[in-house]
């Protein structure tokens, strides 16, 4: 199955642009089970899975591989300040080395989906449960410094 490429995610993701992503997966069909049971918590990261899913038409998966077929998607939780500004919520984790691959760092499938990473960015609202709305995304790729420091 071909994979879409950043852009078409782009252009798709600006159809649910200031939308709840708890609406979004209720009203496009993906269907994404966001409370566990019997506890009735969040799953971590459900407003993250919602977007990939959206743009891949697919359920998230774990694979090593790339999501898209020239980055990887990664979301990004902010959230609003007292003081009016947006801030990063939590770290993002970017991938972990498998060192079973028996294989150098560069030729890593890790390094492979870190060289360009679609942020996509949305608005965690911590007062309103099950409340998450989708801001805005781009396309981060390293720097050609940035990967020479990287193979050094």
């Amino acid at each position: 199955m071909n994979k879409i490429n950043s852009k078409k995610a782009i252009e798709k993701l600006n159809n649910i642009k200031y939308c709840n992503l708890y609406e979004v997966n209720k009203n496009k069909n993906i269907n994404l089970t966001i409370i566990k049971y019997p506890n009735k918590t969040l799953n971590k990261g459900w407003a993250a899975s919602i977007i990939e899913s959206y743009i891949t038409n697919k359920k998230v998966d774990t694979k090593p591989e790339k999501d898209l077929a020239d980055c990887e998607i990664k979301g990004l939780p902010l959230i609003y300040t007292k003081k009016g500004k947006f801030r990063v919520k939590e770290p993002m984790s970017l991938g972990m080395f498998n060192f079973s691959e028996n294989t150098n760092f560069k030729q890593s499938k890790v390094y492979g989906k870190i060289r360009a990473i679609l942020g996509t960015m949305y608005i965690a609202r911590k007062n309103y449960f099950l409340s998450a709305l989708y801001f805005d995304s781009k396309l981060y790729k390293m720097d050609t410094k940035m990967i020479q420091i990287l193979e050094s």
